[in-house]
C-alpha cells in the first residue's frame, strides 16, 4: 500500500509538475530554430548583471529569513513558556499577513511606512522606508515573521521539559537554561523556519518588483521581465533554470540538516506553560513590551489599511463596503471591472481554496504516512522541489501543455497544489514522525481493530498537526494570484484578482474594502482552527503526562 501511495504521488508530480516544466523548457529550446538556448546561454551566464541579480536574490532572502527568525525568537520563548491574556487571539491574528495577497501587502506597507504613511506623519519625518532593499526586508518580515513565530513556538514547546528541570537542579539560572538547553533544542525548528522563509523570499515577486524597482531585482522578477516585457522565452527559461538550480542546491544542503534534526528528536514530555501573572514585574513588563512592538509591526499596517477603507473621503463611512454588494450605490460598474459579482467572488475563492486544500492535504498525509520512519534524501528532495521553482514558469508550462485538454479550473487547482505542498508536507512529515507507536500498540492490545485505532487514537493524537496542515493547505491557495492569472488567464475571478482589478481601475476605496473583507474571513478561519487545535493539543498533552 505504501509503495502504491508513493508511486501515485510520483505520477501526479510527474504529470502536473515535471511535464509542464519540461514542456516550458522544450518550447524555449525550440525557439529561434533551436538556437535560442545556445545563443543566449554564454551571454547570460557570463554577464556581471546576471550574477549581481543572483547575489541580490540570495542576500535579500537570507537577510529576510534571518530577520524573521531573530524577531520571532523571544516571542517563541514567551509563547511556549507562559499563558497570558489574548494569547490565542494573537496567535490566530498574527497569521493574517502570511495569507495576504501581495497587492494588499504593498498597499498596507505604503500606508504605514510610505512617505505620507503613519510612521512619517506620527514622528514628523520624511524617510524613505520602503522603496529600497531595507523596504523589501521589512515587507518580507511583515509577511513571514508570524510563520517563524509559529514554527519556533511549536519547536520550543516540544522540547524535553526534563532537561530544563535537570539544569535548574544543577544551579543554572534562567539565562543559562535558555542558552544552554532551550536554544539548542529550538535549533531544528529555527533552521526549518529559516529554510522555508528563505525560499519564499527567494521566489518573491510582487514585493521585490514594487519596492526594489529596476536596480534591485531578483531572478523571479527577471524571469517575468524577460517573458512578458521583452517576449524572450529562451532567456526567461535560462534564468528559470538558474533559479531552480540554486534553490535545489540550497534545499539539498538545508534538507540534510533538517532531516538529521528530525530523526534525532526525543519522544519526551513537552515543556509546560505557567501563568505570566506569577512572574516578577520586570519579566511581565519585558513580555508586554515585546508583544506590543510585535503587534505594532504586524497589525499597524493592517489597521492603517482598514482605516483608509473606512475613511475613503476623510469621513468615517461604510459606503465602500455597501457599494461592493449594492453596485447601484456607486457610479462605477463594479461587476464590469472585476468581471463578477462580489458574492460570487467570495464563494468561488472559498470553494477553490477548499478544493485545492483537500488535494494538498490528502497528498501530504498519504505521503507522510507512507514515508514514516524513512530517511530518503532523494524522495524528500523531490517532493520539496516545488518550493524552489518559479510559479510563473510552472503556470506558463501548464497552460501550454494542457490548454484545451483539461478544464481551466482543474489546471488552476493542480498548479496551486505545488504552491502549498512543500510547506504542508513539512508539517505533515513532522506530525506523523512525532506520533508514538505505543499508542497504536496499546489500543491493539486492548482489542481495538484498525478502524477504531485510526478514528479513536491516531486522529485525536495527531489532531493539532492535522488541523494546522489543513489550515495552511487552504490558506496558501486562497492568496494565490500567479496561477489564477497565468493558468486561468484571469477568467477565474478570485479575491486577489478582484482586488487587483479594482485598484487597477483606480477604485482604491473598493479594493481596500474588499481587502478588509478578505482579512476578516482569514481571521475567522484561523481563529477557528487554532481554537480547535489548541484545545485538542491540551487534551493530548494531559493524556500523555498521565
Amino acid at each position: 500500500m505504501k509503495k502504491a501511495v508513493t508511486a501515485g504521488s510520483l505520477l501526479f508530480f510527474t504529470a502536473f509538475f515535471l511535464l509542464p516544466l519540461g514542456y516550458f523548457y522544450l518550447q524555449a529550446l525550440e525557439a529561434d530554430g533551436g538556437a535560442g538556448f545556445a545563443s543566449r546561454a554564454p551571454g547570460i551566464l557570463g554577464s556581471a548583471v546576471t550574477w549581481r541579480i543572483v547575489s541580490f536574490s540570495v542576500l535579500q532572502a537570507a537577510a529576510s529569513a534571518l530577520f524573521c527568525v531573530v524577531l520571532a525568537l523571544p516571542g517563541a520563548y514567551y509563547a511556549s513558556r507562559y499563558e497570558y491574556p489574548l494569547k490565542k487571539l494573537f496567535r490566530s491574528a498574527s497569521l493574517i499577513p502570511f495569507v495576504l495577497p501581495s497587492i494588499i501587502v504593498v498597499l498596507a506597507m505604503i500606508s504605514f511606512y510610505g512617505k505620507n504613511g503613519v510612521i512619517n506623519r506620527l514622528f514628523g519625518l520624511d524617510l524613505n522606508l520602503i522603496y529600497n532593499p531595507a523596504g523589501i526586508i521589512l515587507a518580507h518580515g511583515f509577511y513571514n515573521v508570524s510563520l517563524a513565530l509559529r514554527i519556533m513556538t511549536d519547536g520550543m514547546a516540544g522540547a524535553d521539559g526534563r532537561l530544563r528541570e535537570i539544569a535548574a537542579s544543577l544551579g543554572d539560572g534562567p539565562a543559562r537554561r535558555f542558552f544552554r538547553v532551550i536554544l539548542p533544542l529550538t535549533l531544528p525548528s529555527a533552521v526549518t523556519a529559516f529554510v522555508i522563509i528563505f525560499l519564499y523570499c527567494f521566489l518573491s515577486f510582487g514585493i521585490v518588483l514594487i519596492f526594489g524597482g529596476v536596480s534591485h531585482g531578483t531572478l523571479e522578477v527577471k524571469i517575468y521581465t524577460e517573458m512578458y516585457t521583452r517576449l524572450d522565452l529562451p532567456s526567461a527559461a535560462l534564468h528559470s533554470l538558474l533559479q531552480m538550480a540554486l534553490a535545489a542546491s540550497f534545499l539539498a544542503f538545508a534538507g540534510g540538516i533538517i532531516r538529521q534534526f528530525q530523526f534525532r528528536r526525543a519522544r519526551a514530555p513537552r515543556l509546560t506553560t505557567t501563568s505570566l501573572s506569577g512572574e516578577p514585574f520586570a519579566k511581565r513588563l519585558a513580555v508586554f513590551a515585546y508583544f506590543l512592538l510585535l503587534a505594532l509591526f504586524l497589525f499597524g499596517p493592517l489597521v492603517s489599511l482598514t482605516v483608509r477603507a473606512l475613511r475613503p473621503n476623510g469621513v468615517w463611512s461604510f459606503a465602500s463596503f455597501a457599494s461592493l454588494f449594492r453596485p447601484e450605490l456607486s457610479s462605477r460598474d463594479i461587476e464590469g471591472i472585476i468581471r463578477s459579482g462580489i458574492p460570487a467572488v467570495i464563494t468561488r475563492s472559498i470553494l477553490l481554496a477548499l478544493g485545492t486544500g483537500a488535494v494538498v492535504f490528502s497528498l501530504a498525509l498519504a505521503l507522510g504516512l507512507s514515508l514514516r520512519g524513512k530517511k530518503s534524501a532523494l524522495l524528500d528532495g523531490f517532493f520539496y522541489l516545488p518550493a524552489g521553482m518559479s510559479m510563473v514558469s510552472l503556470g506558463i508550462g501548464t497552460r501550454l501543455l494542457y490548454d484545451g485538454i483539461i478544464p481551466d479550473i482543474l489546471l488552476v487547482v493542480f498548479t496551486q497544489v505545488f504552491l502549498a505542498f512543500p510547506f504542508v508536507f513539512r508539517i505533515m512529515r513532522t506530525t506523523v514522525e512525532d506520533y508514538h507507536d505505543r499508542y497504536t500498540e496499546t489500543a491493539a492490545s486492548l482489542g481495538a481493530n484498525r478502524k477504531r485505532v485510526i478514528l479513536e487514537v491516531q486522529i485525536p493524537v495527531m489532531r493539532r498537526g492535522l488541523l494546522n496542515a489543513f489550515a495552511y493547505s487552504v490558506a496558501i491557495p486562497f492568496t494565490d494570484f500567479t496561477a489564477v492569472m497565468t493558468v486561468g488567464r484571469g477568467e477565474i475571478t478570485t479575491f486577489p484578482v478582484a482586488i487587483y482589478r479594482l485598484i487597477g481601475f483606480r477604485s482604491f476605496d473598493l479594493g481596500l474594502a474588499l481587502g478588509v473583507i478578505y482579512i476578516l474571513i482569514c481571521l475567522a478561519v484561523f481563529f477557528w482552527i487554532d481554537g480547535t487545535s489548541l484545545t485538542s493539543g491540551a487534551q493530548h498533552d494531559t493524556t500523555g503526562r498521565n
